[in-house]
């Protein structure tokens, strides 16, 4: 059986509609008013994501730090709303790739997707949210609307978005 495999089923890993696993392994007790919505104050899950699939464009309302466990690097891919620059950051084991991060925050409402580095792996890592995570407050990116806002990128919304609805099926 592959490591990614076994990882899934040790961590009891369900599939994200956004691509790859996931476990939800934290729900703060503690709430929070955030404009008319009571949120967690914060949440943590387990994500697996495997060099076969990819961490489509999505965004949060909330602040997303991503924490790197073991396996492949992975890049994670920002467009800036303000800026409509796109960034891109390592994250890894700095001890493999000098310009690796072990840890990387994905501010609040900022469009983002991810990919496995090496063909053939996965990537482990942890995903902190503050305000805690809610479905209310996750958006997939729809590929139309996305290269309206940032036609400079074009090639890389393409790659990194599943269907123009913005439903994955």
């Amino acid at each position: 059986m592959n490591p990614a495999k076994i990882l899934i089923d040790r961590l009891q890993m369900q599939p994200l509609i956004e691509g790859g696993y996931y476990f939800e392994t934290y729900k703060s007790n503690t709430t929070v008013k955030v404009g008319n919505h009571i949120r967690l104050i914060n949440s943590a899950i387990y994500y697996l994501l495997e060099s076969n699939d990819f961490s489509c464009w999505h965004r949060l309302r909330s602040d997303e730090i991503w924490h790197y466990y073991c396996g492949s690097a992975l890049t994670l891919y920002q467009i800036d709303q303000t800026t409509k620059q796109l960034s891109q950051t390592l994250l890894g084991n700095p001890l493999e790739f000098t310009n690796a991060r072990p840890q990387h925050l994905v501010p609040a409402e900022t469009w983002f997707a991810a990919c496995v580095n090496t063909p053939d792996s996965f990537t482990l890592m942890g995903c902190t949210v503050a305000p805690g995570f809610d479905f209310a407050d996750y958006e997939i990116g729809k590929r139309h609307e996305l290269l309206k806002h940032y036609p400079q990128h074009d090639k890389i919304i393409c790659q990194f978005t599943k269907e123009d609805t913005g439903i994955i099926t």
